[in-house]
């Protein structure tokens, strides 16, 4: 268990390590293995990690090149469509599936496992494994499955052709949306966050001056400029240096190369507290601003029900009032 832990908190870390461990022999068939139940001798626990070990690997497009050319996303389809299995394993397989759905080789081999119906079942099952991820694989892996040839999809069963046939309509209506495209980008990429904020950041400023009885002039100096350091202050901390480092981080695998990231992140401390300082001269309201921009953002995440905001321990009591009724 203490193995699969460490394992589970450093493979998300790194791509080589994803990549590893889908290229080491057996390997992940014993973590599939063991995240089914079928090693008697392996907590829940040790389950879990093995779960969550496998959805990184297959969020690794190489790693999860590998698992369906062994076959293995066979068995995560199967898993995902099992009314038995735990919940936490039926939502962890399905983001895998979903990692792997965005691959265009992966998508004949899924559909020949029946994939979609194996999804849409996880996403009927309980209100605690949905997940608007899988929601938007679904639709998007039904489309694709949808243009193959008519001779694959006429393998297929009859409730699996219908069902594909369903959520690919479905996704070409929200396709056929004015902007569809734009509303998908700003919620996948997380632009909506800082959007969020410049309208904080405008409010505010907007609120202050009015409390404050400034002119015209202040009012839109307050607001524009406030604006501004909200949503381009997170593009640059959050969009940017966060992206990189994350990205940089997962690439470099040596002591002497971690020394190197974090020895120049600190380097970087010193002109980043100068900047902070020409943002507060600039837009002395921007702070405030922020408040009011990320309390937005989190209040219509909640209301929307985003991904974001769902934890785990909503599977783990799903589980337990399961038990308590049984």
């Amino acid at each position: 268990t203490e193995r699969l832990e460490r394992v589970a908190r450093g493979a998300p870390l790194n791509d080589s390590l994803k990549l590893a461990l889908a290229q080491s022999a057996g390997l992940s068939g014993r973590l599939i293995d063991i995240a089914l139940g079928a090693e008697p001798n392996a907590s829940q626990t040790a389950r879990n990690h093995a779960a969550k070990v496998v959805e990184y690997i297959c969020a690794s497009p190489p790693a999860a090149l590998l698992l369906l050319e062994r076959g293995e996303h066979a068995r995560l389809v199967r898993a995902v469509a099992d009314p038995d299995a735990a919940l936490y394993l039926r939502k962890t397989f399905a983001a895998a599936l979903c990692s792997m759905a965005a691959l265009p080789e992966a998508v004949p081999l899924l559909a020949a496992e029946g994939a979609v119906g194996a999804l849409h079942a996880a996403q009927a099952s309980s209100q605690a494994v949905r997940r608007k991820k899988v929601e938007v694989a679904l639709g998007r892996l039904a489309a694709a499955i949808a243009a193959r040839p008519p001779a694959e999809l006429a393998r297929l069963p009859a409730a699996e052709r219908a069902l594909v046939a369903e959520y690919a309509a479905a996704e070409a209506e929200a396709r056929a949306q004015p902007l569809h495209a734009a509303r998908s980008s700003l919620i996948e990429s997380g632009v909506l966050l800082y959007l969020h904020t410049a309208g904080g950041g405008a409010a505010w400023g907007l609120f202050e001056s009015v409390r404050q009885r400034l002119d015209r002039a202040a009012l839109v100096q307050n607001v524009a400029r406030t604006s501004l350091v909200t949503c381009f202050v997170p593009i640059l901390l959050v969009g940017g240096v966060v992206t990189a480092y994350n990205k940089w981080n997962k690439a470099t695998d040596t002591v002497e190369e971690k020394f190197r990231l974090y020895f120049a992140l600190a380097l970087a401390l010193y002109p980043s507290g100068r900047l902070l300082q020409w943002v507060e001269t600039f837009a002395p309201l921007w702070l405030g601003g922020h408040i009011v921009g990320f309390a937005s953002f989190f209040t219509w995440t909640l209301y929307t029900e985003s991904d974001l905001m769902r934890s785990d321990r909503e599977l783990e009591q799903a589980r337990g009032a399961a038990r308590q009724a049984a």
